[in-house]
């Protein structure tokens, strides 16, 4: 009987989460872009170092821009919003411009993740945002 009796509440809260759902991801769509600077899809050999001298090595750039970047690093290494990394940059590609920032020195904050699920066997993995300290030039 306490079944019965529990079920028009959990059907209302149930529409309550979608509510709050929508109401959400309609503000998520109302959110301005904040990027200053145009964003390239350069793929530059990327290392980040966090603070305590973790190293997540051999990474590869989604996109690059003056003020930060976007890097894909397997489930595992603990990449939270907030986090700061010292961020390698390693020549290689054909822009004179990715030569300019080999060496240490770039740091940042990450400042957005997501999860990335594996499909067909594919690892997961997680998207990661960081904004540089001092914008670079490219």
């Amino acid at each position: 009987m306490s079944t019965v009796s529990s079920f028009p509440t959990a059907i209302y809260e149930n529409e309550r989460l979608a509510d709050a759902i929508a109401a959400r991801a309609q503000a998520l769509d109302s959110i301005e872009e904040r990027r200053r600077w145009p964003r390239s899809a350069l793929p530059v050999t990327t290392t980040l170092r966090s603070m305590a001298g973790v190293q997540i090595p051999a990474l590869h750039t989604d996109n690059l821009s003056e003020g930060g970047l976007r890097v894909t690093v397997p489930i595992g290494f603990g990449v939270a919003v907030g986090q700061r990394y010292e961020v390698l940059l390693y020549a290689g590609g054909a822009s004179g411009a990715v030569e300019a920032l080999v060496g240490d020195g770039h740091y940042g904050t990450v400042v957005r993740t997501e999860i990335m699920l594996g499909t067909e066997g594919a690892d997961d993995r997680v998207g990661v945002g960081l904004r540089f300290d001092t914008p670079i030039l490219l």
